[in-house]
């Protein structure tokens, strides 16, 4: 049974938490939109950008100034006025959303937080007292139709490709892959592709003889990758040329062969290893793997070893050395270690023409199962001499 006294308590903290919500959610009311949310109704995906600008004014009795506008989303930019709002003045907040491709329906809000102003400094009084207002979009945009230039997005002259650059990904070096590319000629003109210029035993593409593409026609090609038959480890990128007879290209770096369109692959070739054999795998072990030169006079050359050691229980192979641009690493003395040997690969690095903060790396593969590929670091911080106005490369990764 409750008491009266009990009753009186709980009578009392209920009116102080509704006093409480009260001062909480207590709101200021500095602006009045117009409205405060626009459907733009039914609308084309060509259209890409659609926007609507929200009016408001200053109701209150002292100036005052946007100081937050914010997006639901990143599809949706506002832009807003900036200056101060004086009172019964109108200002705006324009939303644009982003119809390229998002077809369908949105519904998206912004936020908008308004602040008095100090009349002479201009300046917000309090930060913390705001105007929150939300404003919302929404429509449902159409998709808009595909065509040729969907299908077959790369242009060169008069053909198209659904893609010119072939990229394989990971590929073990035992492993066979292949990939599709299709031509389209969207000339007025017949084309003819007489073949392929290939210099790599490991690639090749299924071309049964001349063809000649009719306008508006297209044809595919099969492309193969064949890893086993390749010497090469880690990433790599090769440029073949599909020979044709169309003299229009969109490539101006050849212009002197405009009938050959470039057809790019890449890859990056992992060795595989025989999950039996790797209780006695070699093991690689660098007594670095970063060397920092610290400050360094532009201009100046330095160099440094990286030694390494087998630490494991087979032959170590190093299948690969190659440096970065801007600097310049040896060969191993040795290729091949055996368990407890050691070899080192000089690095040379030249500052010449390059300033500031600057990295470069040595890419270094082998048959250690556990670590194939290691990259090497080289920093330094390079000093530009006083008065010179040399052009600056600083930090430049290659």
């Amino acid at each position: 049974m409750i008491h009266i006294k009990d009753m009186k308590k709980v009578a009392l903290i209920s009116l102080l938490l509704m006093w409480g919500f009260q001062l909480v959610f207590a709101q200021q009311n500095f602006i009045q939109f117009e409205k405060t949310e626009h459907d733009f109704g039914t609308r084309k995906e060509e259209e890409e950008n659609l926007e609507y600008s929200f009016k408001f004014k200053n109701i209150s009795n002292h100036p005052i100034k946007l100081i937050q506008v914010k997006a639901g989303c990143g599809c949706t930019t506002p832009s807003w006025s900036t200056e101060v709002i004086q009172p019964n003045q109108e200002g705006f907040v324009k939303a644009s959303y982003g119809a390229k491709g998002r077809p369908g329906q949105f519904n998206k809000s912004v936020t908008v937080k308004a602040a008095k102003v100090d009349p002479k400094t201009l300046q917000v009084v309090d930060s913390n007292d705001v105007d929150n207002k939300i404003l919302y979009i929404k429509g449902d945009v159409l998709p808009r139709q595909k065509g040729v230039n969907d299908w077959y997005p790369i242009e060169d002259g008069n053909l198209r490709f659904s893609t010119n650059h072939l990229a394989f990904g990971n590929i073990k070096n035992n492993e066979v892959k292949t990939k599709d590319f299709t031509v389209y000629n969207q000339g007025k003109k017949p084309i003819t592709i007489s073949g392929f210029k290939n210099d790599y035993s490991y690639i090749s593409i299924n071309f049964p003889g001349k063809i000649t593409l009719q306008p508006k026609d297209s044809t595919k090609f099969t492309l193969t990758f064949d890893a086993a038959k390749s010497n090469e480890y880690d990433w790599t990128h090769l440029t073949l040329s599909m020979i044709t007879d169309d003299d229009s290209t969109s490539n101006s770096w050849y212009k002197n062969t405009p009938g050959d369109k470039k057809i790019y692959v890449s890859a990056t070739i992992e060795e595989y290893f025989d999950p039996k054999n790797l209780a006695n795998a070699p093991a690689i072990q660098f007594d670095k793997e970063v060397h920092d030169f610290g400050t360094i006079k532009q201009g100046e050359k330095v160099s440094t070893s990286f030694v390494f050691k087998n630490v494991g229980k087979s032959d170590l192979i190093i299948r690969k050395s190659k440096a970065s641009c801007g600097c310049t690493a040896s060969q191993p003395e040795k290729t091949v270690l055996k368990p407890g040997e050691s070899s080192k690969i000089d690095v040379t690095f030249d500052s010449t023409g390059k300033e500031g903060p600057t990295s470069k790396t040595v890419t270094v593969v082998c048959n250690d199962p556990n670590k194939p590929v290691t990259r090497l670091e080289i920093k330094c911080t390079i000093q530009k001499p006083e008065g010179s106005n040399t052009d600056s490369h600083a930090g430049h990764n290659h």
